[in-house]
């Protein structure tokens, strides 16, 4: 049994309400009503409820203590071992007797009621399961074990659907809850519900019994051993959970199961009912703390108020330890505290240049003017026990994947314009090599399933062969014959030298050909690119030219300690295709084997681009020599594979989970 401490009947009575996390924490403070600091709400909180009184508490055995001096007094009336039995094995399972309160369904949550007529006004929310990865925006881990099971750790949380934002299992970073698991518009609701007759609403204490793995028509138990018999729970309080699976249906989960609503986790959740166990209070003499208090405080005209309620709690503490008290001062002292400074104080107003430090902070001055007839400063206080009943609530969640780890590959955007910035390494002429390599800033683990979802491809374009010809060329003169000049009469005794020839004789060529070469040069037109508009018609090319680049660091026992990779064609692997996508199972496979046997070894991934649609195409010239044929120089033929741009996103299947809320049913 955990005992919750409450510091005043009125105020602290109403704290212990249901709202709570299902009971008190090590430290005997208020639970999950105080937890996690400023929280976002949603639609506002729910309201405070007091506890089941049961049995008469004036049939409680009661014992009174005073001091020596009579000026304290201390009263206690608790309820005996045997009646808190009792009413823990009789009066928690009635008064856990559920009913539904019909809901309408856009505030999404469940109402019940409970049939004890302490309660008859109390409308409950059912806690439910939220599950998330085990650290906000962190992956999911399988992880094999040697039995060939494969383990999955992630977190789950009782949430109420009041807030937006919980703490985490340290208190430090926060987990945002989905907003389709929050209660919405709570005030409608609220004012719906005390049309009928139920004036606050409360959280339903309980503690989680039962975790359980639903997944395509199978069962897994997934409860953590400490929560079978546990009596100490919180809602909005994160708590691990460990399925251990069959590898195919630990990859069915991951690759499958998140994305078809095929998988879903559900909890049996064991009611709680608290109860007033013990009634306190303490009283001290007025006179007696006014006497400490002008003594303590002196001849002064006024105090800070930090000061005084220094001194108030030096007294009240001196004054409680007469007698003996169980329990922590902290229960009534703050309250006595409280009544004290409004009893024996007033505001001090300073005037002139005395006590300058009271024109920055509050003053008080001393004075015992107020008229009252009370001559004691009292607090009251009492604690409560919870009972576990046998009424369960049974909440289930769909659980779903998170895409916060897609990596987006190319410039969906681009227009095919190969002088952006990222087409810095488009190719400008005819080379021989391309190899484009982009970081993905993702880690993979033996069995992840990769998906590629081609978004577009852009393929450079030109025209090869383009022959262009030129003819160089002169006549060769084969027969040379003498004619009278400016006739065609033939002549006699001419000379091959013109100036050997008599003036009205011309030498001249009656017989040539020509000599000389044709030139055909070959060229490539300047590139243009073309978007494919179905990606997938180029499934063969992928899985040939886009290559998977796997590095790690080598810390095998006789590694170099220095980064080493290994990139494989996606062909290596097994894939399978559903149309809008490429997935991959990532694992070694003959002449590909990123995963060594050997610990610490983490593994990330880049996308190599080695897409090649290559073609064959002449270069250079043809030279042929006119008058024989002859070839002086041939053009070579030559493979060039123009750029390809793929562009798209890649992301490891089930790299983390949330949920979506399904429903609450009692059991």
């Amino acid at each position: 049994m955990k005992r919750m401490m409450i510091a005043n009947l009125i105020a602290w009575i109403s704290t212990a309400a249901l709202l709570v996390s299902g009971c008190a924490n090590k430290n005997n403070e208020p639970a999950a009503a105080g937890q996690g600091g400023a929280q976002e709400q949603q639609g506002g909180a729910t309201e405070p409820v007091s506890p089941v009184h049961v049995g008469d508490p004036d049939q409680w055995p009661k014992s009174v203590r005073k001091s020596p001096d009579g000026a304290v007094t201390y009263t206690r009336a608790e309820m005996s071992m045997a009646e808190k039995e009792y009413w823990k094995r009789t009066v928690a399972n009635r008064a856990t007797q559920l009913g539904i309160i019909p809901v309408d369904p856009r505030h999404n949550t469940s109402l019940f009621r409970i049939k004890q007529k302490d309660l008859a006004g109390v409308a409950f929310i059912a806690p439910f399961i939220y599950a998330y990865s085990a650290t906000e925006g962190a992956r999911l881990a399988p992880f094999k074990r040697e039995d060939g099971l494969v383990e999955l750790n992630f977190s789950a949380v009782m949430v109420d659907g009041s807030r937006q934002r919980i703490n985490g299992p340290d208190d430090r970073k926060p987990v945002f809850i989905n907003g389709n698991n929050l209660i919405q518009d709570y005030e409608l609701m609220k004012a719906k519900l005390g049309e009928q007759g139920y004036g606050q609403v409360a959280v339903l204490h309980g503690c989680p019994r039962k975790v359980t793995l639903h997944l395509n028509g199978e069962e897994f138990d997934a409860t953590p051993s400490y929560m079978v018999k546990s009596e100490y729970c919180f809602h909005n309080r994160p708590f691990p959970v460990m399925l251990r699976l069959p590898l195919e249906k630990a990859r069915y989960l991951l690759d499958e199961g998140l994305y078809t609503s095929t998988a879903a986790l559900s909890v049996n959740y064991e009611v709680q009912v608290p109860f007033v166990i013990l009634n306190a209070s303490i009283r001290l003499d007025r006179s007696q703390v006014y006497k400490q208090l002008q003594t303590g405080l002196g001849a002064r005209i006024a105090w800070l108020q930090a000061d005084a309620r220094l001194r108030l709690r030096e007294i009240i503490e001196s004054m409680s330890m007469s007698v003996d008290i169980e329990g922590d001062r902290n229960q009534y002292v703050d309250s006595l505290i409280a009544q004290a400074m409004n009893v024996f104080f007033k505001p001090f107003q300073p005037s002139g240049s005395e006590l300058p430090e009271c024109r920055k902070m509050i003053c008080l001055q001393l004075s015992n003017e107020k008229n009252t007839e009370e001559t004691h400063l009292e607090a009251k206080w009492n604690e409560v026990s919870t009972s576990l009943a046998s009424q369960m609530v049974s909440s289930h969640t769909i659980l779903q994947p998170t895409q916060d780890k897609a990596v987006s590959v190319g410039d969906v955007n681009n227009s095919a314009d190969c002088l952006k910035p990222s087409g810095a390494a488009c190719r400008k002429g005819v080379d021989n090599t391309y190899s484009k390599e982009i970081a993905l800033g993702l880690t993979v683990l033996e069995g992840d399933l990769l998906e590629i979802k081609p978004g577009y491809v852009q393929i450079e374009k030109r025209e090869f062969n383009i022959a262009t010809k030129e003819r160089k060329s002169q006549v060769f003169c084969l027969r040379h014959e003498c004619f009278d000049r400016g006739s065609t009469n033939r002549a006699v005794g001419c000379h091959v030298d013109p100036a050997r020839n008599p003036p009205n004789v011309q030498f001249r060529c009656v017989a040539g050909e020509e000599r000389g070469v044709d030139i055909t040069t070959y060229s490539s037109s300047e590139p243009r690119f073309e978007r494919v508009e179905d990606p997938f018609a180029m499934k063969t090319d992928f899985l040939k030219g886009l290559r998977l680049k796997f590095s790690w660091v080598d810390n095998s026992p006789n590694g170099t300690g220095e980064t080493v990779s290994q990139s494989c064609a996606l062909g290596v692997f097994h894939t399978g295709y559903d149309g809008q996508s490429i997935k991959v199972r990532i694992e070694n496979r003959a002449g590909c084997i990123p995963f060594k046997n050997y610990e610490r070894q983490t593994v990330w991934l880049s996308l190599v681009n080695d897409i090649r649609n290559e073609v064959t195409y002449k270069g250079g010239r043809l030279v042929r020599r006119i008058h024989t044929g002859n070839i002086e120089e041939a053009p070579y033929e030559a493979t060039y594979a123009p750029y390809v741009e793929f562009g798209g996103s890649v992301s490891i299947r089930g790299y983390g989970l949330n949920s979506k809320k399904e429903g609450v049913v009692i059991n």
